[in-house]
């Protein structure tokens, strides 16, 4: 077995080199969240591609994963979410019901 230690640079090179997929701002995300682990976790951008998907804007990312009778009351949803103080990530991952990294500014990647 070989294993391969990443830091940010390489993990955004190789994976790139074998995917598009996503943005620098969303691979760095990703290794963010593979690395807070604690454990090894296989070099898989396939398997990453299918578990992950990238918006630029919750609302978006609304759109993309629901049906179009569901958009309108989970986007009322999720603007009662964000009124009420929690972040647009957090709002998007109770809506949604699944995992959602956020940068903190126009990337947010959405478990799938």
């Amino acid at each position: 077995m070989i294993i391969y230690q990443y830091n940010l640079d390489t993990f955004i090179s190789d994976f790139l080199a074998r995917r598009d997929n996503f943005s620098r701002e969303g691979l760095s995300l990703l290794f963010e969240f593979y690395d807070s682990i604690g454990e090894p976790v296989e070099f898989d951008p396939i398997s990453m591609c299918c578990d992950w998907s990238e918006y630029s804007d919750p609302l978006e990312a609304l759109g993309g994963l629901m049906s179009s009778e569901d958009v309108e009351s989970l986007e009322a949803f999720y603007l009662t979410c964000t009124y009420e103080g929690s972040t647009p990530a957090e709002a998007l991952e109770e809506v949604l019901g699944v995992s959602v990294l956020w940068d903190g500014e126009n990337c947010f990647l959405v478990g799938v």
